[in-house]
């Protein structure tokens, strides 16, 4: 073939190639003016199904009440962290993106759920109507399932760093710290029905994990949050999440006993207590370097946590 044909046939093929890219970009448009509501709130950009508008006001309450609670927990302002993110298509700025969708315009064709990525969130509009307060107060797990999602997009203070991968531990990362901080949220708010239900599956998915068999990871992640924050409250976790987003806490992507040997020292460290005794409960092994270290502390007597119904915890005062 000859050199000047080959040209043709590349120039011809990214012609077609950003034609197609136009094409989408102007049906997204016209999704988005034909559709949806879009508007802002302090902490938010909301995209909102039409048939839906007459949500928006609980939408922009709940939204920005979920908002101050994380921040208040985590001690972090997310949009201040992702706004540091630069040149990443997927991080959405100024603000937090959540958009209220029709099913069939999920990033998952036809979910009725939640889903999130960086810091952007998609909710079925369907859910909507849970958002009364009667609703609320008897279990409907609308709200819950709009929280989880925000607190999916939190975990960028824990997973991510300036936009990369922290490889902290599983049982420290997993999807069950978003379900712990959502928890916090429903429960703090006198709302707890549907977190107790769920919190009681994960105490089950913790004796399967226990007993060998099949278990969600997410839950044991719950269960293991939920029972250091009845200890020690939320300056233990501050002080990692700060830890992390200081650079000072990193981890290994393969040597999975180094990336919690880190982690449970400086939990231990930040506690004043030796913690290896709990998380051997839940098989979670560390270096032997870090077991000499740690046997220097007072052993730390904490129970598995059993409810999510905790007045305060049992030491947060004495948290470095």
């Amino acid at each position: 073939m000859r050199p000047g044909s080959v040209r043709r046939k590349i120039v011809l093929g990214i012609l077609i190639l950003l034609l197609n890219m136009c094409v989408f970009h102007c049906s997204y448009i016209k999704f988005r003016e034909d559709t949806l509501v879009i508007f802002s709130t302090e902490h938010f950009d909301v995209e909102l199904a039409k048939q839906y508008v007459s949500y928006r006001p609980l939408i922009e309450e709940y939204l920005e009440k979920g908002y101050l609670l994380f921040q208040t927990y985590t001690g972090y302002s997310l949009n201040d962290l992702m706004n540091q993110i630069q040149n990443n298509p997927d991080v959405h700025h100024p603000r937090y993106h959540y958009m209220f969708y029709l099913p069939d315009d999920m990033w998952w064709k036809g979910w009725r759920g939640g889903l999130t990525a960086w810091n952007q969130s998609q909710a079925a509009a369907t859910l909507l109507p849970g958002l009364k307060l009667e609703e609320i107060e008897k279990g409907n797990p609308a709200l819950s399932i709009i929280w989880h999602e925000l607190g999916n997009g939190w975990a960028n203070v824990y997973v991510d760093y300036l936009g990369y991968d922290t490889y902290a531990p599983w049982w420290f990362a997993a999807e069950g710290h978003a379900g712990f901080l959502r928890q916090h949220a429903m429960a703090d708010c006198g709302w707890p029905v549907e977190q107790v239900r769920e919190y009681d599956e994960a105490l089950k998915q913790v004796d399967n994990y226990l007993k060998g068999e099949k278990y969600d990871p997410g839950s044991v992640c719950h269960v293991i949050l939920q029972s250091l924050w009845a200890e020690y409250g939320w300056p233990l976790f501050q002080a990692t999440y700060k830890a992390i987003q200081e650079g000072k806490l990193t981890f290994s992507k393969e040597d999975t006993l180094h990336s919690n040997s880190v982690l449970v020292r400086f939990l231990s460290e930040t506690a004043g207590e030796n913690l290896l005794p709990f998380f051997k409960r839940f098989k979670i092994l560390v270096s032997q370097e870090t077991e000499n270290i740690l046997y220097k502390l007072p052993v730390a007597n904490i129970p598995t946590e059993q409810s999510v119904l905790v007045d305060k915890p049992r030491q947060m005062g004495n948290v470095k």
